[in-house]
């Protein structure tokens, strides 16, 4: 009999490694999430303008800015055209935007675009995230229930023994 509950306390030890193993395997992919990447597309809210010569040539990678009706000095955004010659910028106010498309030589354009609180799509795409606080309960909760189901089996053992 004394060597049952040797047996028994031995048995609880092996317990704790296992338990303090499947611990640190659960806390260790939530540290490394800290640090993760999101994105979200929103459709229907950008405005897109496409910059090309008279013969349809786009005016690929040619630099552009955009000015807010806020403050119509200091661009709101600045950047290059893509291959194709769009641009695209999401307006924060109503207003007129001025957006402007400059090569090198001289050529491009200068124009003004009316921006308003317009219906705006609620179509989204992207990751799904959850809220910061989500996250560490549902850590919490999974832990307990491997500690619950660990709880469980070694009473089952120890009753059958």
């Amino acid at each position: 009999m004394k060597s049952r509950a040797f047996r028994l306390q031995t048995s609880d030890f092996r317990l704790s490694g296992y338990i303090a193993a499947l611990t640190l395997a659960a806390i260790i992919p939530g540290s490394a999430e800290a640090h993760e990447t999101l994105h979200e597309v929103v459709r229907g809210k950008a405005i897109a303008v496409k910059a090309f010569v008279g013969d349809g040539e786009a005016l690929a990678y040619t630099e552009y800015e955009v000015f807010s009706p806020g403050d119509p000095k200091t661009p709101h955004q600045k950047g290059r055209t893509d291959r194709a010659g769009f641009l695209s910028f999401v307006p924060d106010a109503a207003g007129k935007w001025r957006v402007r498309v400059i090569e090198k030589g001289g050529h491009g354009i200068d124009i003004e675009i009316e921006a308003g609180p317009g219906p705006a799509s609620d179509q989204k795409e992207g990751t799904a995230h959850m809220h910061a606080w989500v996250r560490p309960l549902l850590g919490l909760a999974i832990i307990a229930v491997i500690f619950a189901g660990l709880y469980l089996l070694g009473r089952k053992k120890r009753a059958s023994s």
